[in-house]
């Protein structure tokens, strides 16, 4: 739908305001370039943002909630539908339906209709609010992505074409991170190993063999278990030996260390027995007796010195002598002193300024002689104007001496504008601007088609390349025609994976039953050797030869029974039918003799027949296991041939060679390369024929053109006819751009022209009311009547000098007045205080101020030295006191001193004090040799002492010794048992391969299921890439010339013809976008500057609008400050693009810069551009 108006009735900081697009019902006049201007805080990003909310509904966050409350948001608007019928939508903040139909914008939203499907399918396009921001919106950060894009993506036709018209963001990254994805999961080269598919593949094909070379025979694992339990158990008995015997050892040490600690203890115990009757005393004991001796013997000498101290300072008290009235009246001597100075310096000025009033009265009466020799002073002072006439009379004076040079400076500037336009109305007329649309037209078609002849060779040089390429690559799969190719079915990496790991299970399978069978001859070659070195010496019986004598003597007698016992047979029958040689009783006289010899010599060679019994036995079953395998292997042989004939016959089902899986896939590969070079050369030689039939149309449209223009062909070659109608239009653009610069400053002549007239009118009129308003003053002045402001402002300042030398005489007589009346007063006030100190009154009362100084100066210091000499003498007196008060403490402390040693003098008390430390510390060392002890060992005094009697110190150590060298061996005997079992620990652990196959299964079913989970992602990422592939290329195909020649267009027009077109390089594997140059010259997108590859991301989505712009009528192209980083011209050029666009839409160009205002206005024609100034239009009803 169209936009008519937009009604923002409470939203950000809109209330009740429109933003009109257009008057008519149908909408004819809303569509054109629609520049929306708004200063900071004016609410752009707010209008901006209703644009989207309006269509698409207001988020449950808003941002433009702040004046008005998320419950009361509104917007509203007036569109045109699909039948061309004005529809008033309004759309509310909230939950379901809040797109309402009411009648007016005053009725309640709630209780309107809600919008119908058809009517909201309309207002949105079918797209979502992130669809329709990418199509049709666009910021000046968007735009310089998409020129950085173009730059990344070195100009990649199909991708710049697909992002530009879908307004999508990288689509080469895409493709770049599908192909790295893909590549992560199943890489084809033969040397990746990083990739989760081959790795687990590798993975795979690593845990097969280690689980094949795992296999091992029980009893060897039997016979290293044996070995490693005996090595264990001998270990752990010498492990308990040895921590036996190091207990011992520790016991006995204990003992060697705690046998001196005994005999301390007795000793001391004896000595502190021996000190019982000595006092107790601290152990500081002496310590404070000399401290306080001395302290008394300090206190003693500070006593005599404060004595002396105190007598000192009276007898320096009594000698000083001080004037006490001076210090009385201190304050009022010091002030009259800081007085004497300034009081002295008054009367010195008084006769400067006296002298000054002199000189000051002959300049005022020189000055207004001069001024009128009949009038004084007084009479002319009366003259001057006061401060508010004075005022406006400067403010007329200065205003006419600016007025003055601009009034002059506005009539030289017509007068230069009019010359200016008439030599203009002299020139000769511009050309007709109205280039011929159907030639620019033609043009574009025709430059679309790309460079004629060096495109054409070019072409059949790829095709020449492609056909040999072609051909070599069926030559090397080993094909003759491409149809068979073609209608081959390749096979999946799985199935091809599938029949590898299949053949790979067989021929593993067979190569492992043929390694058994290599094994089991070499092992019944061995036990057959072993069998003959038993049997060397002759025949020797076994259980199994003895069972058989017997079985043959058992059936003889069986035989004898029935022959002459029984009589159911003939003998001569028997002997035959039991193929004898003697009669039938020898014949069982001999059996029975056999059996029993055999039956002697097995009980005498028991051994050597278990031995050879279990040869055969091994034989036997070796021989059964080589039946089987032989079975095995037949059956395996067949598997395989069954595989490989299923194998042929796949291949044969889907038309691919017979060649192995490997092979299989490598050839498929190459298939699809094949087939890639293929279609490339189906496309080029379609492309090719397209482009000589669109040739031929061009050659004829653009011969059609010229003519219509008056311009003769000037052959029939495209690239001549080419250049003839680039260089018309190269003039046609010319002469237009010097039309509409002629145009420009013609409007901006007149602009001026108006401006300066207006100038000069209000100027000649202010010149006239000030002249006016000061020629009123002339009289006053004493001026004649054309004096100008010169001899007015001369006078002024003439008076002024007056009324300052009068000013100044009258301030010299109030300063002289203050100096005599400080002298007087200075006088009295010195008379005063000679009555107060009973004195006479001085004849010079400043000498007697400095006098009365210097004496109270005196006094003070006799006063401050009396002070100084009290505080001295008490403290002395504090000091006397504290002394006698030291000398009674340290007297009580040696008193309490001499009582703690039983009241002795103090003369006894060192005596004392060293016998009670000596008590002290022997009780000490009786304390640390317990601790010791108790350290030492757990067991108590007492049972150490019964353990160590009758033990001397050379006994234990020798039994010391016995344990120490017994630990040494049994030390030496664990690391070696240590060594014997670690050895057979290892072998077992060599061996013993059940863990080692249990893991190597494990690994393979893990690796089995990675490839298993990573093979549907990966086929999923190649489909993926390949989908979005051919869409890049059916895209490019279907809209590459359109797109192409509309993009052109608008380029030249941003850049005033500096590129004339864009071409479609396809010189190389992928199309490249390459623009040309004025001079002819082809420059790719890495050769432009910043600022024309955003001109070109610009036209390439202006383009892709154009050719979609009917499957989305009425949907507005909504630009946001895209024009912030463009100079002037740059922005005008866009602006003018921009219009173009918008002759059959809707382009709405939000801005906050003012001076765009005056661009657009200069370069778009008025009836293309609608301006919309945000500050002005709130408010509107």
């Amino acid at each position: 739908m169209k936009l008519i108006r937009l009604d923002l009735q409470a939203f950000g900081p809109f209330t009740d305001t429109q933003i009109v697009f257009g008057q008519a019902d149908d909408g004819r006049d809303a569509d054109g370039l629609h520049l929306i201007y708004g200063p900071n805080e004016a609410g752009k990003s707010s209008a901006l943002r209703a644009m989207t909310d309006l269509r698409f509904g207001i988020p449950a966050r808003s941002r433009d909630n702040f004046v008005h409350d998320f419950k009361r948001l509104r917007l509203a608007g007036v569109f045109v539908d699909a039948r061309g019928e004005p529809v008033y939508l309004a759309r509310r903040k909230g939950r379901g339906v809040t797109l309402h139909r009411p009648d007016s914008k005053d009725d309640t939203l709630t209780d309107a209709p809600a919008a119908t499907p058809e009517q909201e399918q309309q207002l949105t396009g079918g797209l979502t609010r992130e669809a329709f921001e990418a199509m049709f919106g666009l910021d000046h950060l968007r735009l310089r992505e998409g020129g950085d894009r173009l730059l990344k993506g070195e100009g990649e036709l199909g991708s710049a074409l697909f992002e530009a018209s879908a307004g999508t963001r990288g689509i080469a990254g895409i493709l770049e991170a599908l192909d790295t994805d893909a590549k992560g999961l199943f890489s084809s080269h033969g040397r990746a190993t990083q990739a989760v598919i081959n790795e687990a593949r590798a993975t795979l094909e690593a845990q097969r063999k280690v689980h094949r070379d795992a296999l091992t025979r029980p009893a060897e694992w039997q016979a290293l278990e044996r070995s490693h339990q005996q090595a264990l158990e001998e270990l752990t008995s010498l492990e308990k030996a040895l921590e036996e015997a190091q207990r011992h050892e520790k016991d006995l040490a204990g003992l060697r260390t705690v046998a001196p600690l005994l005999e301390d203890l007795d000793r001391l115990r004896k000595e502190l027995a021996s000190l019982e009757t000595v006092p107790d005393l601290v152990a500081e004991a002496r310590e404070q007796r000399l401290s306080a001796q001395q302290a008394r013997g300090r206190a003693r000498q500070d006593l005599r010195d404060a004595e002396t101290q105190w007598q000192e300072c009276e007898r320096r008290l009594q000698a000083l002598v001080i004037e006490t009235p001076l210090l009385e009246h201190a304050a009022t001597i010091e002030r009259l002193a800081g007085r004497l100075e300034t009081v002295t310096e008054a009367r010195v000025e008084l006769y400067r300024q006296q002298a000054r009033v002199e000189r000051l009265d002959a300049r005022l009466t020189e000055q207004a002689q001069r001024l009128d020799d009949k009038a004084d002073v007084g009479r002319l002072l009366k003259h001057l104007p006061s401060a508010a006439d004075r005022a406006a009379l400067e403010e007329d004076l200065n205003q006419l001496a600016v007025i003055g040079p601009r009034l002059e400076d506005r009539r030289s500037r017509l007068e230069t504008l009019e010359t200016a336009e008439r030599e203009a109305e002299h020139e000769a007329a511009a050309p007709e601007a109205t280039a011929s649309e159907s030639l620019a037209q033609a043009l574009h078609q025709a430059r679309a088609l790309g460079e004629v002849t060096a495109d054409t060779q070019a072409v059949k040089r790829d095709l020449e390349d492609m056909h040999s390429q072609l051909q070599q690559h069926l030559a090397d799969m080993g094909q003759v025609e491409l149809q068979v190719v073609r209608e081959s079915r390749p096979l999946m990496q799985a199935q091809l994976d599938e029949a590898r790991d299949a053949q790979g299970a067989v021929e593993d399978t067979l190569r492992a039953l043929n390694e058994e069978e290599a094994r089991l001859q070499r092992d019944r070659q061995e036990q057959a050797r072993q069998l003959e070195q038993l049997t060397a010496g002759g025949r020797v019986v076994t259980l199994d030869t003895l069972l058989e004598a017997r079985a043959w003597r058992d059936a003889l007698w069986s035989r004898l029974r029935q022959t002459y016992v029984e009589g159911q047979s003939a003998p001569e029958a028997a002997m035959k039918d039991l193929d004898l040689t003697r009669p039938l009783p020898e014949s069982f006289e001999v059996a029975q003799m056999q059996a029993d010899h055999q039956a002697d010599q097995l009980r005498e060679n028991a051994g050597q027949a278990a031995r050879i019994q279990e040869c055969q036995g091994r034989i036997k079953a070796m021989d059964e296991r080589h039946g089987e395998i032989q079975a095995r292997l037949a059956q395996g042989q067949r598997e395989r041939e069954a595989l490989i004939e299923q194998w042929q016959t796949r291949l044969q089902a889907q038309g691919l060679p017979d060649l192995s899986p490997d092979a299989l896939g490598q050839w498929q590969g190459r298939r699809e390369a094949l087939l890639e070079l293929a279609r490339r050369l189906e496309r080029l030689e379609r492309s090719q024929s397209e482009r000589d039939e669109q040739r031929r149309q061009a050659m004829e449209t653009l011969s059609q053109a010229l003519c219509a223009v008056g311009e003769r062909p000037a052959g029939t070659d495209l690239a001549v006819l080419i250049e003839q109608a680039g260089a018309w239009e190269r003039q046609a653009t010319a002469a237009q751009g010097r039309r509409q610069e002629r145009e420009r400053h013609a409007r901006i002549r007149q602009r001026d022209r108006d401006a300066l007239l207006r100038d000069i009118d209000a100027m000649e009129r202010e010149w006239q009311a000030r002249t006016r308003a000061v020629s009123a003053w002339h009289e006053r002045l004493g001026l004649p009547a054309t004096a100008g402001p010169a001899e007015v402002r001369a006078r002024l300042e003439e008076l002024d000098t007056l009324e300052a030398l009068s000013v100044e005489r009258g301030d010299l007589l109030a300063a002289q007045a203050r100096q005599q009346a400080l002298v007087r007063d200075f006088q009295d006030q010195v008379a005063g205080l000679a009555h107060l100190l009973g004195e006479p009154t001085p004849s010079s009362p400043d000498d007697y101020a400095g006098q009365l100084q210097t004496r109270l100066r005196v006094a003070r210091e006799r006063e401050h030295q009396r002070a100084m000499g009290l505080q001295e003498q008490g403290a002395a007196a504090a000091a006397r006191e504290r002394a006698r008060q030291e000398l009674d403490t340290q007297a009580r402390a040696l008193e309490a001193l001499c009582q703690a040693a039983d009241g002795v003098g103090e003369d006894d008390l060192p005596g004392i004090e060293a016998r009670a430390d000596r008590k002290r510390q022997v009780r000490m060392g009786l304390e640390e040799r317990q601790q010791q002890l108790a350290l030492a060992s757990i067991r108590s005094e007492a049972d150490l002492r019964q353990r160590l009697e009758g033990l001397d110190v050379i006994a234990i150590e020798a039994d010391q010794a016995r344990c120490q060298v017994e630990i040494e061996r049994l030390g030496q005997a664990v690391a070696e048992a240590r060594k014997v079992e670690e050895r057979t620990r290892r072998d077992l652990e060599e061996v013993d391969t059940s863990d080692e196959a249990a893991r190597a299964r494990e690994a393979m079913e893990s690796a089995a299921a990675r490839i298993q989970g990573a093979i549907r992602p990966w086929m999923r990422l190649r489909l993926a890439h390949a989908l979005l592939q051919e869409a890049l290329h059916r895209f490019r195909q279907r809209s590459q010339a359109p797109m192409v020649a509309a993009a052109s267009n608008y380029l030249a027009l941003m850049t005033q013809g500096r590129y004339a077109r864009l071409e479609a390089d396809e010189s190389q594997d992928v199309p490249v976008l390459k623009a040309m140059r004025d001079d002819g010259t082809l420059i790719g997108v890495d050769a432009m500057s910043e600022g024309t590859r955003d001109q070109l991301y610009l036209a390439l989505r202006l383009a892709a609008l154009e050719l979609r712009r009917e499957s989305h009528p009425g949907m507005p192209v909504i630009l946001d400050d895209v024009l912030m980083t463009s100079d002037d011209a740059r922005a005008g050029l866009i602006l003018q693009a921009l219009a173009r666009f918008a002759g059959a839409g809707q382009v709405m160009l939000f801005t906050h810069h003012r001076h765009l205002l005056e661009v657009a206005r200069e370069a778009v024609q008025a009836n293309a551009l609608h301006i919309h100034e945000l500050g002005r239009e709130r408010g509107a009803a």
